[in-house]
């Protein structure tokens, strides 16, 4: 329990921390998501904008999903993770789920969080017009049910290779650098794979009216092709999430040592 405790804690810490420290280019990615122009002009477009805030609209909500998500995972992880009883696969297929089940009530501050990173100040206003006209539910649950696809798939494929690369990966002297790469390598394969769903799940959750999945997907290449579909945002995203993984391992794995010695 003392161990759950710790890594829960931690994993809260280090959510927060790597969401605030790269929060400017995530929302560079989800203004690119929508927009569907590349990571320079986005960029340019959202500097440009009268807002000083801009690169910051929802940082709140995204910072207190990714704290609560953090604990959750790294708690989930740590009770599976000493589940000897378990084989590898039920210990990942465990985590996913378990993970995703608690995910699924953030869902709310996923929704503001995009709302804002794509409408800027906007964002407010649209949501008070479609919760009037849509409810509260319809709302702020938009995308939900590819918000939890993506949280299942990512949390089993993440977990997997982590597990895979933390048991079988050589010690060596320096601690943050293997748990860096062992970060980074997980992101890379988790997102490879989710990009698509998570393209189409922002632009539901950012749009103006009620939109179905299939519209979302059909406005989206409408709008730039096929190609520009597969692979909007995929070079910075793959660099956020790469480097938010990378980071949120080190500060996790730090933080359990710090919190482990002083008995917490």
């Amino acid at each position: 329990m003392d161990s759950i405790k710790s890594n829960a804690l931690s994993g809260f810490i280090a959510g927060g921390l790597q969401t605030f420290t790269t929060y400017p280019l995530k929302t560079t990615i989800k203004y690119q998501y929508f927009t569907g122009d590349n990571m320079l002009t986005s960029f340019i477009n959202l500097k440009n904008n009268k807002d000083t805030s801009r690169f910051y609209r929802g940082i709140l909500a995204s910072c207190l999903k990714s704290c609560l998500g953090r604990m959750g995972e790294t708690s989930v992880y740590t009770y599976f993770n000493n589940k000897e009883n378990l084989s590898h696969s039920e210990k990942t297929s465990l985590i996913a789920l378990t993970s995703t089940g608690w995910k699924s009530l953030l869902i709310p501050l996923d929704t503001m969080g995009n709302m804002y990173q794509v409408r800027g100040k906007l964002g407010k206003e649209i949501i008070k017009d479609k919760i009037k006209n849509e409810g509260l539910i319809r709302t702020f649950y938009s995308g939900g049910t590819l918000y939890l696809s993506n949280m299942f798939i990512g949390s089993y494929i993440w977990f997997n290779f982590y597990m895979i690369f933390n048991n079988n990966l050589p010690k060596i002297k320096n601690d943050d650098l293997r748990n860096a790469s062992i970060g980074f390598s997980c992101t890379l394969i988790s997102d490879l794979t989710l990009n698509p769903l998570r393209i189409v799940k922002t632009y539901k959750q950012s749009s103006t009216k009620y939109i179905t999945y299939m519209d979302s997907f059909k406005e989206i290449v409408q709008s730039k092709g096929i190609g520009n579909y597969l692979g909007r945002g995929m070079g910075t995203r793959l660099l956020l999430n790469c480097l938010n993984s990378s980071i949120y391992v080190v500060l996790w794995k730090r933080f359990e040592k710090i919190f482990k010695s002083s008995d917490y």
